[in-house]
């Protein structure tokens, strides 16, 4: 559901032109309806919210998400929870955040991303400034991965950072 608009994977949509927040949660989705609407993201500019917990893009569409938002200045907040995106959705969505400056809110818990998503992750996020809360609890990383991203993330001030 977007705004009024409902929305299924088996017919194309655009989004309204004041779209504000798409919250997809628990639709399962999937990483074509995903891929779909990271091509409206490309161009949108009202859209500040994007929450697809539980929506089951998996890697491929995270990825597709991930590349919408190198280009998208306009997303503050993303919610990814619980989409098994993995470290190659993790990894897509660092490149993302190595040039992205808007947004400011990231929820990626439980997704399997490991110790190896998380230390690209913070390497990405070393010089963002705009992200200031980051939630990465259950995602198997372990103290291992834990002491990398305290070690990475020593130097910036973060309002919120949820591991496991």
């Amino acid at each position: 559901r977007m705004g009024d608009q409902q929305i299924s994977g088996r017919e194309p949509f655009e989004a309204p032109v004041r779209l504000k927040d798409i919250d997809l949660t628990g639709d399962s989705i999937g990483a074509k309806l995903a891929e779909a609407i990271a091509q409206v993201l490309k161009t949108n500019t009202s859209v500040t919210d994007l929450n697809m917990k539980f929506s089951r893009i998996g890697p491929e569409g995270a990825q597709a998400l991930a590349h919408a938002l190198k280009m998208n200045m306009f997303v503050g907040v993303i919610n990814m929870e619980h989409n098994d995106i993995g470290t190659a959705g993790a990894k897509a969505l660092a490149e993302a955040f190595m040039t992205n400056r808007c947004v400011n809110s990231i929820n990626l818990a439980s997704n399997g991303i490991g110790v190896a998503g998380a230390e690209v992750l913070a390497e990405a996020l070393i010089s963002n400034t705009s992200v200031k809360n980051i939630n990465l609890t259950n995602n198997g990383i372990v103290v291992e991965g834990a002491e990398v991203l305290e070690e990475l993330l020593e130097e910036k001030r973060w309002m919120g950072f949820g591991l496991p």
